[in-house]
């Protein structure tokens, strides 16, 4: 039986931890990366660089992925352009790499035999939510170009699944956060402030997610692909708690020991038009998952590495800029 598994994205942050991870369970793993979208990093693979096969490629160059899934048994497909305002500023590119990038996946899988590719979701499918906690029955009520990229890809998933035979699994997150992540996100923001006792700028603070960490979704993937009998299923994963960025924000300054105060701005609707999200996880904890790393040690966890990786961190930040 193959066991080659292919990870598109695998360089960027949730793919690295992925990547790493499949290599500890004796999986033969090819990364699949153009290292320019969401900012993939050779450096995020370095620990286990010699373990993989690395593919520098577009998503959208369909020869490029179909060479890429040869001989794969499994795909895990998180390429995709993630940041909202990139996406709301260049919308034919977020549908090319996006939707464009998952047809391309699945037909290359198609072709390729794959028996299995599992799709990265996002909660932002589920945009203005009609009830808390959201379920996977929920409508995907899309309203923004990332959301509708994301939304329209899982029908894709289900049209391979269901027209042509191909076993497609969705997996939906929530906020996620760890080491390697993208650093123009909230979450290592305010740690950097935080370690340099700067302001936490709060863009409303209001707003409530389920941030969690990464090893937690990792552990999803991992048993969602290794479940028999999931084809077409589409699985939530997120925190445990409901959670303020305010609240956030002072759980980080009391972890750091920082002397930062909070800076409240207005809210930015160009992040999410979302005051609230917050994942039911009912339907995956049936196959047994359980959250095995808490909010405040993954925090712990995040602030440590960006402690000990500061140069790195600050290296990212101006790649990626400072906005939240």
């Amino acid at each position: 039986m193959q066991d080659k598994v292919v990870v598109t994205g695998g360089a960027g942050f949730i793919g690295s931890h992925l990547t790493r991870r499949l290599v500890r369970e004796g999986f033969e793993v090819a990364v699949f990366d153009s290292l320019q979208l969401d900012y993939g990093q050779l450096a995020n693979l370095k620990e286990v660089s010699s373990q993989i096969n690395f593919i520098r490629g577009d998503i959208c160059d369909f020869n490029s992925v179909l060479y890429a899934l040869k001989g794969a048994r499994l795909v895990f497909h998180l390429a995709a352009i993630s940041h909202l305002p990139i996406c709301h500023a260049n919308p034919l590119q977020a549908f090319e790499v996006n939707c464009g990038g998952t047809l391309n996946v699945l037909e290359a899988s198609r072709i390729n035999n794959v028996e299995q590719v599992v799709f990265a979701g996002s909660d932002h499918v589920y945009d203005l939510p009609l009830y808390m906690p959201i379920d996977e029955k929920h409508p995907h009520n899309a309203h923004e170009t990332y959301a509708i990229s994301k939304a329209q890809s899982i029908q894709l998933c289900k049209l391979y699944q269901e027209r042509y035979g191909l076993d497609t699994r969705v997996l939906i997150s929530g906020n996620v956060f760890g080491e390697f992540q993208d650093q123009s996100k909230a979450l290592p923001i305010f740690i950097r402030q935080a370690l340099t006792n700067q302001p936490l700028t709060v863009n409303g603070g209001r707003q409530t997610r389920d941030f969690y960490y990464v090893g937690n979704l990792v552990d999803a993937y991992l048993l969602i692909a290794s479940t028999p009998g999931l084809s077409g299923e589409s699985y939530n994963v997120g925190g445990d708690e409901e959670i303020s960025i305010y609240s956030l924000a002072e759980r980080i300054i009391a972890l750091t020991g920082s002397h930062s105060t909070i800076l409240e701005r207005e809210y930015r609707c160009d992040e999410s038009p979302a005051t609230r999200l917050f994942l039911d996880k009912t339907k995956i904890a049936r196959l047994g998952y359980q959250t095995e790393i808490k909010l405040e040690e993954g925090l712990r966890r995040a602030i440590d590495w960006s402690r000990r990786n500061s140069d790195q961190a600050m290296v990212l930040a101006k790649e990626s800029g400072e906005a939240q």
